[in-house]
């Protein structure tokens, strides 16, 4: 059982991996989602797809302009990627990780697939603001999340913990949703202020995670 907290409201979700030792990587099966006509409801997709894996879902939250800015630590392990993740790379790397393939760290060492994601903890911590506009972020609002999300390695349940807050923006185009014209979501951007997670489990930020598995 594992909570997940978001707008301020606790959420229960039971979740576990299908993955068996030495199983192939899977496809997950999309989930239902949302019309995401509130910046509320784009989070709560995304809680839904990233708690699912579900790899057909996630091109529907992102924009085309979206980048994560990553911290200077995981620029400084990874020289390569550079300082953000393009729309492109988040796609393939949420694609990778869903799917169970092996990433690999800063040494060119394979680093386990990932078999389960735990949000742990997801609170909204401000409210939507303004974006101005021509920041180093694109999108029309933004809203800082504090997160805990526990990824399961191996089947080892050997987990890797990230905690703290990432930033979100948002953007808005108009859209036909039954019959109705309406605003549809998709994440611009995300800034990552996560640090590592407990000391009894390897520790690292969203983005370190995420940028092994590019």
């Amino acid at each position: 059982m594992k909570r997940i907290m978001i707008l301020g409201l606790a959420l229960l979700a039971l979740g576990c991996s299908s993955d068996e030792p030495g199983s192939d990587p899977v496809t997950p099966e999309p989930v239902a989602l949302e019309f995401p006509a509130t910046p509320d409801k784009l989070m709560a997709n995304y809680v839904a797809v990233y708690d699912d894996m579900a790899t057909a879902n996630y091109a529907d939250l992102i924009h085309p302009d979206f980048i994560m800015v990553l911290q200077q630590e995981t620029i400084d392990r990874f020289p390569g990627v550079g300082e953000n993740l393009d729309s492109a790379t988040e796609l393939s790397i949420a694609a990778n990780m869903f799917a169970g393939l092996e990433g690999v760290d800063q040494a060119g060492q394979a680093v386990p697939p990932i078999r389960d994601i735990d949000i742990l903890h997801m609170e909204l911590m401000s409210n939507w603001a303004v974006v101005e506009p021509g920041g180093p972020v694109p999108g029309d609002w933004m809203a800082a999340y504090e997160i805990q999300f526990g990824f399961q390695r191996d089947e080892q349940h050997h987990m890797s913990m990230a905690e703290g807050q990432v930033q979100f923006y948002v953007a808005a185009v108009d859209s036909v949703h039954e019959g109705e014209q309406k605003p549809y979501f998709r994440f611009t951007g995300m800034v990552d202020l996560t640090r590592g997670g407990h000391k009894a489990v390897d520790s690292e930020s969203f983005g370190t995670i995420k940028v092994m598995y590019r």
